[in-house]
């Protein structure tokens, strides 16, 4: 393939992205407060990407004194993916992080992206206190679970719990924890 180069969105004439997932920097104009050597040019070249924490490439660019950082995936797809249904997440499709190559990317939602982690191994469906993100032990949503047919009111559970209104409102509906079910709780536990 061929690498093609456009002007990053909001840094024209200063950064250019390519289709290979590369970022440069454009020849400009330098200066300094020394007579006779007032400006000078600074040469672009292609910018070494850092690592993100969580293995996305992110990229430092500066314009009129003010850094930004931005995940080059996303610019590649900003410059050469059509968005035709606004989507808002990149989605890489062999799941290599740092290939940002633009045949491997893709505009998705946020639940094809979930989806395609699942599906291709990358994430594991992970549901009650075995999940990385759990407050909350199976225990716990069984009596959140037995307090709402009680009749508790979400923001009291949220406030016992030290969790949102919205995670309450999820085990209710069954969204989060859905393989904790209740057995022998009663109302007086709570």
């Amino acid at each position: 393939m061929k690498e093609l180069w456009k002007d990053i969105d909001g840094y024209e004439g200063l950064y250019q992205v390519s289709n290979k997932g590369r970022v440069k920097s454009l020849d400009s104009v330098g200066s300094r407060n020394v007579p006779g050597l007032e400006s000078y040019i600074v040469k672009g070249r292609v910018l070494s990407p850092s690592k993100h924490r969580h293995g996305y490439r992110l990229i430092m660019l500066r314009k009129d004194g003010h850094r930004g950082s931005f995940l080059v995936h996303r610019l590649v797809a900003k410059a050469f993916l059509q968005n035709p249904k606004s989507n808002r997440v990149v989605n890489h499709k062999d799941g290599v992080k740092d290939n940002n190559c633009v045949d491997n990317l893709e505009w998705v939602t946020n639940g094809e992206n979930n989806q395609h982690a699942w599906n291709s191994g990358l994430r594991k469906k992970l549901y009650g206190s075995k999940s990385t993100n759990a407050k909350l032990t199976d225990s716990d949503v069984r009596h959140i679970k037995m307090g709402l047919l009680c009749g508790i009111q979400v923001g009291e559970l949220s406030d016992i719990f030290e969790v949102s209104r919205a995670t309450i409102g999820n085990i209710r509906t069954g969204k989060t924890y859905p393989n904790v079910s209740l057995n022998s709780v009663c109302c007086n536990l709570i």
